[in-house]
């Protein structure tokens, strides 16, 4: 124990640099457990100048004894010794990476064969089964055609259920080599054996991870693009080439081609290089880089729109924050709206339709009946822009939480609703990860699950 005090000691000393961003993290961490607090208490965040200044300086306070703890535990993390080598094999390091999470991941497979077809996979199935001209852009049209490929292999090779195994084991492939990548290009980093090996069975042994290698919905695989776009981003920091820059494009047009809302991403690459990257030739080359990232992966999902004569989506998806944001604010403010509000709520949202509510944690509930009113959400921001701020202006803490309640689970730590909002409970494999058998409704053509090891 006194050695271990003695080690803290030598261990403990005060870097600016580190004492600011420990500050900066303790007063983020403080502000999220206010404002998280007050919606999980009351249902919405202390309102007016008066409630948000209360809820700055709670989260200034939170500041000081979060930041103090994170300040010594980054300290300490950048004093261990991981044993770093002077040379490292990325390649061997690879290789052993990959064949530890493939490993761990076909008793999965077994134990949920074929697939987990849960969520979205519904849809898209659908329209794989009908072909092509029966696709619509509201799914990536990339993943609807990559099941279609599988579905009609299966058909061919006569089982369905095969197929859709195949499309499993495809998955599971690739994913195991992305994470792999990044186990070497880590090592690399790091230059420990030990980083690399908790990272290796991070990936191998954590159950979201095998699951979700089974799963078909199309965020597994974007998931593994958007990391492999990122260890590409490093390699590109080591070593501009043009090779290294071809397949940061290709990977580009995987994560947009699977997630339109990739662009965002980019976007904020695109001024973090013009911020970041040292002298006027590199900013402007790296965030050239990434604007043809950006216009690749659009063209290629115009491309895959005719290619596959598939019906276009709308933009409605992309107005999902304001359709909620519109609706809280006529569910919360029914009996304050002046007139002229009314006619303006009633005007983008279809306010006389059953159906039609108002859940803090899902969007879908507005979303789905955006077509009621198309002539609003369909004519992009002129449609709706003026009368967005003018409901804003007079309600702006029902816009605020909203938003804050709509993404929840990615900055309030204690949130579980992201696992509940659609159902909990094991008999109906729903929770964390929704496991259900959404073939089930489709008559002869359900896709049979079995499971061949129970007790994984």
């Amino acid at each position: 124990m006194k050695k271990l005090i003695n080690t803290l000691k030598n261990r403990i000393y005060f870097d600016k640099k580190t004492a600011v961003m420990a500050l900066i993290f303790g007063f983020l961490m403080g502000m999220s457990f206010v404002l998280g607090g007050q919606i999980e208490k009351y249902g919405y965040t202390l309102p007016g100048i008066g409630g948000k200044a209360k809820s700055f300086l709670l989260s200034l306070l939170l500041a000081i004894p979060i930041g103090a703890v994170s300040y010594l535990i980054f300290l300490i993390l950048s004093g261990i010794s991981f044993n770093k080598a002077k040379t490292v094999n990325a390649k061997k390091t690879f290789w052993g990476s990959f064949l530890a999470i493939f490993v761990t991941r076909i008793p999965v497979l077994l134990a949920y064969y074929p697939a987990v077809m849960s969520y979205d996979f519904g849809r898209q199935i659908q329209e794989a089964m009908a072909g092509r001209g029966y696709f619509f852009d509201y799914q990536p049209l990339i993943h609807t055609e990559l099941i279609r490929i599988f579905y009609l292999l299966g058909e061919k090779l006569g089982s369905v259920e095969f197929g859709m195994a195949l499309l499993s084991f495809f998955q599971i492939v690739v994913t195991s080599l992305i994470l792999a990548y990044s186990v070497a290009v880590s090592l690399r980093i790091s230059k420990s054996r030990a980083v690399s090996i908790i990272l290796s069975a991070v990936y191998a042994l954590l159950p979201l991870h095998t699951l979700m290698s089974v799963i078909m919905t199309k965020d597994v695989l974007f998931s593994a693009f958007f990391v492999l776009f990122i260890c590409l981003l490093y390699e590109r920091s080591v070593k501009e080439s043009v090779c290294i820059d071809v397949l940061l494009v290709l990977t580009a047009v995987l994560n947009i081609t699977f997630r339109k809302n990739s662009v965002y991403a980019m976007l904020f690459l695109v001024a973090g290089f013009l911020i970041y990257e040292k002298g006027l030739k590199k900013k402007l080359l790296s965030s050239a880089v990434m604007i043809v990232c950006i216009i690749a992966g659009i063209m290629a999902n115009k491309a895959l729109v005719k290619g596959l004569d598939a019906t276009p989506a709308n933009s409605t998806e992309m107005y999902s924050v304001p359709m909620v944001q519109f609706m809280r604010t006529y569910v919360n403010q029914t009996n304050n709206l002046t007139e002229r509000q009314y006619e303006i709520l009633y005007y983008v949202l279809p306010l006389e339709i059953d159906g039609l509510s108002y859940n803090p944690y899902f969007a879908d509930t507005v979303k789905n009946f955006a077509g009621y009113r198309s002539f609003v959400w369909e004519g992009g921001l002129n449609g709706f822009l003026s009368d967005w701020i003018e409901i804003g202006k007079a309600y702006p803490n029902e816009y605020l939480d909203a938003f804050l309640c709509l993404n929840r689970g990615y900055w309030y730590i204690p949130d579980r609703v992201y696992a509940e909002v659609l159902g909990t409970g094991a008999e109906f494999g729903k929770g964390v990860l929704h496991t259900y058998n959404c073939t089930t409704g489709l008559g002869d053509k359900m896709i049979s699950e079995h499971c061949y090891l129970p007790p994984v």
